[in-house]
């Protein structure tokens, strides 16, 4: 997990110590900062991850470029470091069919929000 709001890190830590927490690691910052170093280790460990993507919403202040870094994060994330992609977003974006080389494989709208998964 990558997280850089203390309250979310909070909440994060509380509901992993309710899963598995020997199969969880939380990564603390900015995603489009510690990403490079994730894939790194995951391609170390020759293993590879499910990228579950929640970006906030790009109509909060200064949040107005947010889905064009994120997409452009995801079309350099390294394909043996991904298992699966799923993006959180407003369900008013469409996004594209294929993100560099992941292909849409399913939207699931609920109400304002929308899943999209890729692989």
């Amino acid at each position: 997990f990558m997280e850089r709001d203390t309250q979310a890190l909070k909440v994060l830590e509380r509901n992993i110590g309710r899963t598995d927490p020997l199969r969880c690691e939380i990564v603390r910052g900015d995603t489009f900062s510690t990403i490079t170093a994730v894939c790194q280790r995951l391609e170390q460990k020759n293993e590879s991850a499910y990228f579950f993507i929640d970006p906030p919403f790009s109509y909060r202040e200064g949040m107005e470029q947010i889905y064009q870094q994120m997409l452009s994060l995801i079309a350099a994330l390294p394909r043996h470091s991904v298992k699966l992609i799923a993006i959180e977003h407003m369900s008013s974006l469409v996004l594209e069919d294929n993100i560099g080389v992941y292909a849409l494989q399913k939207r699931k709208k609920f109400g304002k929000t929308t899943l999209s998964y890729y692989m």
